[in-house]
């Protein structure tokens, strides 16, 4: 999922770079009489550098949990596994050695039971498909109003969109390596030694599915609000983000990838920098911090108080 999802990004990325150089060369923000379809603002070179760096260095560090395959999980240590422990890794049944799930919190323990390798492959689908939806939302925006150049607008906005998911990102596995939780799966035989001894099993607390896709409607719902205000399509356009971003989070339980705790980790740090990030880069709003007034009007549903 992670190769697919860098692939995804790249591409696109690809195709909005050259657009978002274009917008350089524009140095107001045009605005739509028929409908608020005011761009975010976007500084090429600073932005592009930081959302690639955000976005390698998330990578760099999920490519630890690589560092750990083989390693017996119930101990809860992070180490490459010495030969010993391969060697009982390869001796071991591939339905058995499962964690004692009495270790686990009353809390998440009854999500020890679940499995569903197909719901898990269907919470693979939905995130790429709650990802992309801000991207196609600002490409409707752009290339239905009455704008000069539909393409720089639309670029500028991915570029901002693709900041946010890298902030996300970098965030989720940057508290994954730290805290290191076992995944659910570590405590079910049903799955197969394979899984259960993955440095990913490793890796349960955020759930980045569900970071990941929350930011994607947290984003969704800021721009919907910037450009067409308190209306319905907002509400609507909202509502059904965030509504695919738990159901998201819902598969990820159900399949035995998360614990009930990690998703809902996860959805707070995805909705904090989806507000965040694309409030930062509204043209409407000076990046002078003494002016700038944490207040993102996203509908009274989203309203947050408080100040840099």
């Amino acid at each position: 999922m992670l190769k697919r999802r860098i692939l995804l990004s790249t591409l696109l990325m690809a195709l909005a770079i050259p657009q978002v150089a274009a917008a350089q060369r524009i140095s107001t923000t045009e605005v739509s009489p028929a409908g608020d379809a005011r761009a975010f603002g976007v500084r090429l070179i600073p932005d592009l550098v930081l959302t690639l760096v955000m976005f390698g260095a998330g990578q760099m560090l999920e490519r630890q949990k690589y560092l750990w395959d083989g390693l017996e999980p119930c101990s809860g240590e992070v180490h490459p596994p010495q030969a010993s422990e391969l060697s009982y890794y390869r001796q071991l049944g591939d339905h058995r050695g499962a964690c004692d799930r009495q270790e686990v919190n009353a809390f998440d323990r009854w999500v020890t039971d679940n499995y569903s390798p197909p719901v898990a492959r269907a919470s693979d689908f939905l995130l790429a498909g709650v990802m992309l939806a801000p991207l196609a939302m600002a490409g409707v925006d752009a290339f239905t109003s009455d704008l000069n150049e539909p393409g720089t607008r639309w670029g500028q906005d991915s570029l901002m969109i693709f900041e946010t998911y890298a902030a996300t990102y970098l965030a989720t596995n940057l508290l994954k390596i730290a805290i290191h939780r076992r995944r659910p799966l570590t405590f079910n035989n049903e799955f197969d030694k394979e899984a259960r001894f993955a440095g990913d099993a490793r890796l349960s607390f955020p759930s980045g599915h569900s970071s990941m896709s929350f930011a994607a409607a947290a984003t969704l719902a800021v721009m919907l609000e910037y450009r067409h205000g308190d209306s319905l399509g907002t509400y609507l356009g909202s509502g059904l983000g965030f509504a695919a971003a738990t159901t998201v989070a819902a598969l990820r339980v159900i399949a035995g990838k998360h614990f009930l705790s990690d998703v809902l980790a996860g959805a707070a740090l995805g909705t904090a920098i989806g507000l965040l990030v694309p409030r930062f880069h509204r043209s409407d709003l000076s990046r002078d911090p003494r002016n700038y007034n944490l207040t993102p009007q996203v509908s009274p549903l989203f309203s947050m108080g408080g100040s840099f």
